[in-house]
């Protein structure tokens, strides 16, 4: 998105003066970066360093490239401007292929190939079935194409052997894995391909990786597309793999008029193949020259102040920070909960108020880590009607390895009619079928189609029960195949016993243990993160449906919301909330954001090689709302260690102190107040804010009296030999002062009570905004030493300080298992260790 109506800062400046040689331009999120871009263009062609037909103008989706031209369109001579995806690259490039001679046997007919993986697919299974490799009923397709799409991206051969690569394109090209060691993945990708080059099909991904093969392979189609562009700039450059890296390259390569734009820090990708080493070590490849674009138009005062200090801990970083324009308009919330139903309540809740307020719903979304965490929203948002979109992903209750589960308790259902001789009813027959196809390969049992169907006919024909009929097949079949035939009839005979009387989670619960459901799903999926969210929505489900009576009870519900309109998938220019994960998110901002479980086990998910990505994500994140960001958290869980290294708490409420202090006229404030503007700009990370940008948008007698309020602290506390203890800058008196020097010099007994902040001035005072759902827990306000109290997270310990600085209460707690801790009383939520409020326990999610 451009900002054509505001100058161009000097930093975005700089960028467009860029002429000729390799570029690298590292910009934050919400900095304008396409306005610099596109200024950039303009000027090359405007003064002629290059013809608008040399200039290639590239990024991800076509949405990006369509802003890129929108923004070019302003100006005529800009017309002419390639601006366009990458994957549109790869195809111009296989069509130039063409052209001269090469790839006959390939049909190109438009620029999507996205229909044409699921067609291939179709006829690798059936070949690779024919060659008598074993494909199950129940491969995902998406996930498998998912697979293929990544190993292409990342110039992963099915067979490189066959491919013939020249010498310089087997530096980088690399024979593809199989995910797992029993996957048929690798196996059934080599038959893809082969069906694939057979027929001459391109698909979406092949418009890469053809397109990088034809550069590398082909010196006349490398020549010809190196003497079209003569300048190259790539944006969103940290979500490149390697295909478009390498092809870019080549472009690029005879020249180097190449510049990359993007933010290492939002690198989140790395799952399906990008790296933040192609961006990191770009100035290193090229020599290029390095630029930054810091200002941050989008967000405010607490959301950036808290993102800074989550991404500085990362350390396979270029250091930079997101530099504030917009002020403390904007808030962040703190949310603490006992358990995800409750937390899902208040986020609904919370939506509720702001619709009321005036707000659309297209101006919130609710940012996951996964889809696992949705199922609780969504039924709070079902029952409160509040129309929502779940993007990428459908709505819980349609995921499938969900309707499996589903589709296992209706036969069971099903089945005990059976018994009393009612049979299915013709209006069912469909239903039935559908349900029976969905669970008797559910796991893997490699019973055959045929044999399926004749189960499905006894039931239906000869009005028996499955399992008789399940039964009866298992003797007409060899002793292997019909003993998993006999094992799926007592799943059903216990389903059809169990489910009558037991709860819907108990009887989930015991089904996904006995068919060993969770290894079946991690061990049948291709790509593990896929695998792993949907064992997660299969553990969320069994949690959500606590309380939901009985299996039959609990399927009435689901089909009373699943005709809901409120919770279908909408379209996208609907007045809807949005649903969607912090990976789809990249790119986008709304007026409300929320994000919820942000603990240990959501964010960050994985292993400690995933911490540095991990934490990106949460940046991201919080880097989307433009006005309000609710935090949520749950308190039988740990606090996402991101929050905690990063202060979260004590980052927010220095925030609230600073835009207290700027809500009163500095004649009015207190000392604290004062001490406020004086050291936590600094702290916070928004000096500059308060350099540059407040001053053009604060009237000029304000930034003189706040300038002069400032200047007076440093003043007296220089005059009292306080600056080091109250960790006090000179540098940052300077600051103020470039405002306007100091009036008058302050009286003697100004700021009588400054010296009493010493003691606390590196642990601090005003709590942030918090939200709760243990209003009823009695929490102690007053402290005494060895007082035996209680947290929720550290347990028992014993107080041994309490001190104040006249606004807040700090308790220093010896717990029992972690030791020392020093915690603001106000949002300590400190018990007695006798009435300590217990906690259920909350559902711990493993996936992305």
């Amino acid at each position: 998105m451009t900002r054509s109506a505001i100058p161009l800062t000097s930093e975005q400046q700089r960028i467009v003066a860029h002429d000729h040689g390799p570029a690298l331009v590292f910009a934050v999120a919400g900095a304008g970066k396409t306005t610099a871009m596109v200024h950039r263009i303009e000027r090359l062609v405007r003064e002629g360093t290059f013809r608008p037909k040399e200039i290639l103008a590239t990024t991800f989706s076509r949405a990006a490239a369509a802003d890129i031209r929108a923004a070019l369109a302003r100006w005529p001579h800009c017309s002419d401007v390639h601006a366009t995806t990458l994957h549109s690259v790869g195809y111009r490039v296989i069509r130039r292929a063409q052209r001269l001679g090469h790839y006959d046997n390939l049909q190109l007919n438009d620029q999507d190939g996205g229909n044409l993986g699921a067609v291939i697919f179709a006829r690798a299974v059936a070949r690779a079935r024919k060659e008598g490799l074993d494909i199950p009923d129940s491969l995902d397709r998406e996930d498998f194409l998912g697979y293929v799409s990544i190993c292409k991206g990342n110039l992963r051969y099915a067979d490189l052997a066959r491919a013939a690569l020249p010498p310089e394109a087997l530096r980088v090209a690399t024979q593809a894995q199989n995910p797992s060691p029993d996957s048929v993945y690798l196996a059934l990708y080599q038959a893809f391909e082969t069906v694939r080059l057979e027929h001459g099909m391109v698909t979406f991904d092949d418009m890469l990786l053809t397109g990088w093969e034809a550069l590398v392979r082909f010196p006349d189609v490398l020549r010809e597309t190196q003497g079209q562009y003569r300048c190259v700039i790539v944006d969103e450059f940290q979500d490149v793999n390697l295909a478009q890296s390498e092809m870019l390259d080549l472009i690029a390569r005879e020249h180097r008029n190449y510049m990359a734009i993007g933010d290492d820090d939002q690198t989140i990708y790395e799952w399906r193949g990008a790296s933040v080493d192609f961006i990191l070590n770009f100035a290193h490849r090229y020599g290029a020259v390095k630029y930054y674009i810091r200002d941050n138009f989008r967000s405010c005062a607490s959301h950036l102040a808290l993102a800074n200090r989550v991404i500085e801990r990362n350390t396979k970083r270029e250091p930079k920070r997101l530099n504030l324009t917009r002020g403390f308009h904007g808030r962040t919330f703190l949310h603490q909960h006992d358990n995800a139903e409750d937390l899902a309540r208040c986020v609904v809740t919370e939506i509720q108020d702001a619709l009321a307020g005036g707000r659309a719903r297209r101006d919130v979304a609710v940012l996951v880590r996964m889809y696992a965490q949705t199922p609780f929203i969504e039924h709070f948002l079902i029952e409160a009607r509040v129309p929502y979109v779940v993007k990428g992903n459908v709505p819980f209750y349609q995921r499938s390895e969900l309707l499996a589960l589903f589709a296992y308790l209706r036969l069971a259902l099903l089945e005990r009619d059976l018994r009393v001789g009612k049979g299915v009813p013709e209006r069912s027959l469909r239903d039935a079928r559908a349900w029976w196809d969905l669970v008797y390969n559910r796991p893997v049992r490699y019973m055959p189609k045929v044999l399926a169907d004749a189960v499905f006919q006894r039931v239906v024909q000869h009005g028996m029960t499955f399992s008789k009929a399940l039964r009866i097949a298992a003797g007409e079949v060899d002793r292997r195949l019909g003993d998993r035939v006999e094992d799926l009839a007592d799943v059903l005979t216990w389903l059809a016993d169990d489910a009558h009387d037991a709860t819907a989670e108990a009887t989930l619960d015991a089904l996904v243990h006995r068919l060993a459901y969770e290894a079946y799903l991690l061990r049948h999926g291709g790509l593990p993160e896929t695998a792993q969210g949907r064992v997660n929505n299969v553990r969320a489900l069994v949690l959500y449906a606590r309380a939901k009576g009985t299996s039959a009870e609990f399927l009435q519900h689901l089909d009373y919301i699943s005709f809901q309109k409120v919770g279908k998938n909408l379209n996208d220019d609907e007045d809807v909330v949005t649903i969607t994960t912090i990976f789809r998110s990249k790119g986008l901002q709304w007026p409300i954001v929320f994000i919820p479980n942000c603990n240990a086990g959501t964010i960050p998910t994985g292993g400690p090689d995933r911490v540095e990505e991990e934490r990106r994500i949460l940046y991201v994140a919080l880097t989307r709302p433009q006005e309000t960001l609710h935090v949520h958290v749950v308190t039988t869980m740990p606090t996402s260690p991101f929050l905690l290294e990063a202060e979260h708490e004590q980052v927010l409420a220095d925030v609230d102190r600073v835009q207290a202090a700027l809500s009163k006229a500095p004649e009015a404030w207190s000392t604290h107040d004062a001490y406020a503007l004086a050291r936590l700009p600094r702290r916070l990370h928004l000096d500059r804010y308060f350099r540059t940008w407040w001053p053009q948008h604060t009237p000029p007698e304000q930034v003189h009296a706040v300038a002069q309020e400032a200047q007076r602290l440093y003043d007296v506390a220089r005059q009292r030999d306080l600056l080091a203890a109250l960790d006090l800058h000179e540098e940052d008196a300077q600051q103020w002062e470039m405002l306007g020097p100091l009036d008058e010099n302050p009286s003697d007994d100004a700021y009588p009570d400054l010296a009493a902040l010493v003691p606390t001035a590196n642990g601090d005072v005003t709590k942030p905004t918090f939200s709760s759902s243990h209003a009823s827990t009695a929490y102690l306000t007053t402290f005494t030493p060895q007082q035996r109290v209680q947290h929720a997270k550290f347990g028992a310990g014993i107080v041994e300080a309490v001190c104040s600085d006249g606004a807040d209460l700090e308790v220093t707690v010896r717990f029992d298992g972690v030791g020392v801790k020093r915690l603001m009383a106000r949002f300590a939520r400190l018990t007695l260790a006798n009435t300590a409020a217990s906690n259920a326990p909350f559902l711990q999610d493993r996936h992305a």
